[in-house]
């Protein structure tokens, strides 16, 4: 536990949880916090309503300390606290957003039935405390879309780079054991993408290429963040309105490549999309493979176009992951 002075400035509320007044979790939450603002050079901490994070048990790694019980996961990977705690009902609004086992299908995945029913467990251990299973890494495809200007802690890179810049909420990039404190205080350190200071764009690009479908999004996406890595790039020029599945591609490609957390981009004009003839929807797929629990209605709408028009034989398996609410 934290002893000794800090500069971080806490509030009374903040100073009770600390100092054991609101149960151990919450003591061992802002201990986390503190040491956690400390070493960023955080003033103070920040109120947050919407924390996004992971809060699983799905991996075989974790077998051993599941065996102890959820308390013990909870303490150990989200609080990095070496006691156990009985962890009691989420302070603030949280959503998970990655799991590796589909909790129907786990035999086509190959997982064994322990580990299929060990991540139902824990499930049911985190829903009964308020955390809501999105099993996604896009939360805000599902209904956890911030305001303008709210303070956030979320975790996933594409996610955090959606959220500071086309919705225009702030949050840094979280870990699992941020995100669990977070959820249990309602704070996390004022630093990084919090303060207006450091949201301001770093580099003008003029694009000078027209950018339309998908592919150029995520082209666009890989270039950018290697060239800027974890700066903040401004996009002008040749853009034509982009959808959100196309914004949500550019994001990640340039978290990807770089480190992008954030960008600007001043509203495009509106033109008319040309049609383009070797775009993706005109190509024959032979195989497709998306990322974790992230493809929307639109992307899997766009998906089974695609292989309605396909000549393919191809006999390859699809498998689409997608959010269990989206």
């Amino acid at each position: 536990m934290w002893s000794g002075r800090t500069d971080v400035c806490l509030t009374d509320h903040e100073k009770a949880m600390l100092d054991g007044s609101h149960g151990a979790a919450k003591a061992r939450a802002m201990d986390l916090l503190l040491r956690y603002g400390q070493a960023l050079g955080a003033e103070r901490l920040v109120e947050t309503n919407n924390v996004a994070g992971a809060f699983n048990a799905s991996t075989p790694s974790v077998r051993a300390l599941a065996a102890r019980g959820f308390d013990a996961v909870y303490s150990e990977l989200n609080l990095d606290s070496n006691d156990v705690v009985e962890v009691p009902r989420m302070a603030v609004n949280t959503c998970q957003l990655i799991t590796g086992i589909d909790n129907a299908k786990w035999r086509i995945q190959g997982i064994p039935d322990d580990l299929a029913e060990q991540q139902k467990r824990g499930e049911a251990f985190f829903g009964q405390r308020g955390i809501n299973m999105h099993a996604t890494c896009t939360p805000y495809q599902v209904g956890n879309v911030p305001v303008l200007g709210e303070h956030c802690a979320w975790m996933e890179s594409s996610a955090v780079v959606y959220c500071n810049s086309v919705l225009g909420a702030r949050t840094n990039t979280e870990g699992k054991e941020s995100t669990g404190a977070a959820a249990l205080t309602g704070r996390i350190p004022y630093w990084g993408f919090h303060l207006d200071i450091n949201r301001r764009g770093t580099h003008l690009v003029e694009v000078a290429i027209p950018v339309e479908d998908i592919m150029d999004w995520g082209l666009l996406g890989y270039w950018l963040g290697e060239i800027v890595q974890d700066e903040i790039p401004v996009l002008t020029g040749a853009l034509i309105r982009p959808m959100l599945i196309k914004l949500k591609h550019f994001g990640a490609a340039a978290s990807s490549s770089g480190g992008v957390e954030m960008y600007h981009l001043p509203a495009p004009r509106l033109r008319r999309a040309r049609w383009r003839r070797h775009s993706p929807a005109d190509r024959s797929p032979t195989h497709c493979t998306l990322g974790r629990r992230n493809a929307g209605v639109p992307t899997r709408t766009s998906i089974a176009q695609a292989n309605a028009r396909s000549t393919s034989s191809c006999s390859v398996a699809r498998t689409i992951p997608s959010s269990r609410s989206g």
